[in-house]
């Protein structure tokens, strides 16, 4: 990649470096409807409301007409004028009736005065098919008829307040106005990036459910829209993202992605990066375990900070380099103890304590210059398992040689 000078007002500094791109993803703005776990009207309410409706437009009026005209020839004595209403009647509302079996139906203009006078006298009332069991094997339209009235009941008992109208269900809201991740990536000059920006940037969390979904600001501690929490949107706290402005633009993208991008775009000559481990050629420094550590070198300077750590261990190398002369004393001592042990002089004792303390007080300078470290750019430097390592090859055999030395030094007084 071509080479190319940035002026970064960061640092007042001018540096050159390779061009190195980052993708991101727009902010947009999409409709949205959130589910969530609410209120909403029973759908056995709201079906039979439909129901009803669409039952007293296109067939209440015929059913009723067929209560009506059983009870008005039922039970009768049937006239000549009685039989033609009958049969005009039937014809208005395409009725059938069965006289000879079950389902089989007779043609209306051959119906004769007798089958239907043998019919009330049998049955109380002229028998219609898909209405009267007597001659049909289904009545789809007394049937029919009966759910109508149970659920008309139900809705009149519901409306009434005697039934609970809602229940507790998963929703969809109305729709609102949300900010996503847009679908398609762009590629931008790391180098180009305002660090301001970027120290500004808020941290965000995406949602669990809808994973483009921008639903929590975790710097502000709320959620981005108030549509978001009403509707009990759910969100994850990992990974986090960040929106920054470019070019007049909003992005979004990983925090961890964004920064460790830039750590490896600023890394000062010398150092590499590769596998979430920092190297140099007198330290390595872990950042997997420790995600404040890419925060704080982008807050710091990423070039500054690592040549500051790089000098400072160089320093500790050169103070632990100074200790091998007093290791072959050390060792003396160690194994004078260990064949004479409580029968070792105290002018021995005396003069392996003073080596130890000088060995000691080169550790606690070494020491001295991480906290110093530490309190300057807040890596961590000085804590237990840190991950963090400065190359001084005699570092851990004279920390062991001195913590071994003080416990044996500590038996002879026992003894």
């Amino acid at each position: 990649m071509r080479k190319v000078v940035i002026f970064i007002a960061l640092f007042g500094m001018f540096i050159q470096v390779q061009a190195q791109n980052i993708k991101v993803y727009k902010v947009e703005q999409r409709e949205y409807a959130s589910e969530y776990y609410g209120e909403r009207v029973k759908t056995s309410y709201i079906e039979g409301v439909e129901f009803i409706k669409d039952y007293n437009v296109k067939k209440l009026k015929t059913v009723e007409a067929i209560l009506e005209f059983k009870k008005k020839y039922s039970n009768i004595d049937l006239t000549e004028e009685s039989f033609r209403d009958i049969v005009q009647f039937m014809k208005e509302h395409h009725l059938q009736t069965a006289t000879k079996k079950v389902d089989e139906a007779v043609d209306i203009d051959n119906l004769s005065k007798s089958d239907i006078k043998r019919q009330i006298k049998r049955k109380g009332s002229v028998q219609i098919l898909g209405w009267d069991s007597s001659i049909s094997s289904v009545t789809p339209l007394k049937d029919e008829y009966k759910i109508y009235l149970e659920r008309k009941k139900y809705v009149e008992d519901v409306d009434a307040g005697k039934i609970e109208k809602k229940e507790r269900a998963y929703v969809l809201s109305p729709e609102y106005t949300a900010y996503f991740l847009s679908e398609k990536s762009e590629e931008i000059p790391v180098k180009e990036i305002p660090i301001s920006e970027v120290l500004k940037a808020k941290k965000y969390y995406l949602g669990s459910k809808k994973e483009d979904l921008i639903v929590y600001n975790a710097s502000d501690e709320k959620y981005v829209l108030p549509d978001l929490e009403k509707y009990r949107e759910e969100y994850s706290s990992f990974p986090i993202y960040v929106i920054f402005e470019y070019q007049s633009n909003k992005y979004i993208v990983s925090k961890w992605y964004l920064e460790s991008e830039i750590v490896k775009a600023y890394l000062p000559k010398g150092c590499k990066y590769s596998n979430q481990v920092i190297t140099s050629q007198s330290f390595s420094l872990g950042i997997l375990t420790f995600e404040t550590r890419l925060s704080k070198l982008v807050e710091k300077g990423v070039a500054l900070t690592l040549e500051d750590i790089e000098k400072k261990s160089k320093q500790i190398i050169t103070i632990y380099n100074q200790a091998n002369k007093y290791v072959p004393q050390l060792e003396k001592y160690m194994k004078m103890y260990l064949r004479y042990r409580n029968r070792m002089s105290s002018k021995d004792v005396n003069n392996w304590k003073s080596i130890l303390n000088k060995l000691t007080n080169i550790d606690k300078e070494a020491k001295t210059i991480l906290e110093e470290l530490d309190n300057k750019y807040q890596l961590r430097l000085a804590t237990t398992a840190s991950h963090f390592e400065v190359f001084a090859d005699n570092r851990e055999m004279i920390q062991d040689a001195v913590t071994m030395s003080n416990i044996a030094i500590s038996n002879w007084y026992a003894n």
